[in-house]
């Protein structure tokens, strides 16, 4: 099966290296995998032997719908730009099946042709529903558990308060970290922030304690040991967002024994059962909300308890294995309701002839 994955921009976030991992499954798997992307924010290292990573600035879509002839494409929802082109380009040259996966609420784009709906969450689902044609789907997001895996050792490292996210993101509430290092109950814990921004802006954060660790841009292979190395330290992820779409530094975390404390928004409670295998607070609460699921964290046997549990939930229901095979299914599916005819190449020459000078506007993208 030959696949084509679109999507946005190129960086560090969740969405690219869910892209990654699931590219690496299908690739595993036998198929042909390319990765076409709108912006180059320097994250397409992630891809190194995995699959070919094209951005719009090197070749326009329609060019490479008429070199490479696709049975299926997934598109990323963000791809606002892209939607359009997509549209005009797929009744000329590319008539096969359309797979669209929603990551968030927001970026929906309902004039897309597409032949089916996906979405992260079930929350996700939810809240995109009423804007689908048809049925949303939902696929969670996996991790490699060969990758992501429990060490089950200790360092007699300071207990670190990991924080994994965008800083300059509204929706992560970076400032909530900031008010909670504040509050005694961060007392005897070593913050480390993770800031996965593509911008080179809040390298330097004097606001934060002084014994804090700021790191801009883990690489993505990097992310395993980091998360082993808190949990070795006797700490956990804290995650202060407003919304999210999914949240998978949660489930990466958790996969390696490092317990995780979130607020109940958006996906949260999908990901982890609160007291079982992590621990949940209500936002409203503000820092008390997350003094206190610290405190139970570490009260009795709770965060052995956890942290093992985690492990298990993880590997059991949100495995990369388990994302492929299910995107496989849809794939399959799709394919044999739309299949994508055998292309006239010299028909389609003329055709992208047409339509080549518009597509170079969107260069300057």
């Amino acid at each position: 099966m030959r696949i084509l994955h679109i999507g946005s921009e190129c960086g560090h976030g969740g969405i690219e290296t869910m892209l990654a991992t699931l590219s690496a499954e299908q690739v595993t798997s036998g198929h042909e995998v390319d990765l076409y992307y709108i912006k180059d924010l320097g994250g397409a290292n992630q891809y190194e032997n995995i699959c070919p990573v094209i951005f719009l600035k090197d070749k326009n879509l329609g060019r490479l719908l008429l070199e490479r002839n696709y049975d299926v494409i997934h598109v990323v929802t963000w791809v606002t730009r892209i939607v359009d082109i997509s549209k005009s380009l797929s009744r000329a040259m590319y008539t096969g099946p359309v797979v669209v996966t929603a990551h968030g609420y927001r970026g929906w784009e309902a004039r897309l042709r597409y032949d089916s709906v996906t979405a992260v969450s079930k929350y996700v689902a939810r809240s995109i529903q009423e804007r689908s044609t048809s049925e949303v789907e939902c696929i969670y997001n996996g991790i490699d558990i060969n990758r992501y895996y429990s060490a089950n050792n200790k360092s007699g490292e300071t207990p670190i308060l990991a924080w994994v996210g965008r800083t300059h993101d509204p929706d992560k509430d970076f400032m909530g970290l900031l008010a909670f290092a504040r509050t005694s109950a961060a007392q005897g814990y070593r913050i480390v922030v993770i800031n996965v921004s593509s911008s080179d802006q809040d390298r330097d954060m004097p606001w934060l304690p002084a014994s804090s660790e700021l790191i801009h841009r883990m690489r993505a292979k990097d992310m395993p040991d980091f998360y082993r190395r808190v949990a070795a330290s006797g700490g956990f992820l804290l995650s202060t967002s407003r919304r999210e779409g999914f949240g998978l530094n949660l489930i990466e975390a958790g996969a390696c024994g490092c317990p995780v404390i979130a607020p109940a928004v958006g996906a949260m409670p999908e990901l982890i059962i609160d007291k079982q295998t992590g621990v949940l607070f209500e936002r409203t609460d503000g820092v008390k909300g997350i003094g206190a699921a610290v405190e139970w964290l570490y009260s009795d046997n709770n965060y052995c308890s956890v942290a093992d549990a985690a492990v298990d939930h993880v590997r059991a229901n949100f495995s990369s294995t388990k994302m492929a095979e299910e995107y496989k299914q849809l794939y399959d599916r799709v394919i044999e309701e739309h299949p994508a005819p055998a292309k006239s190449k010299v028909v389609a020459r003329a055709i992208l002839s047409k339509t080549y000078r518009s597509l170079r506007k969107l260069r300057a993208v």
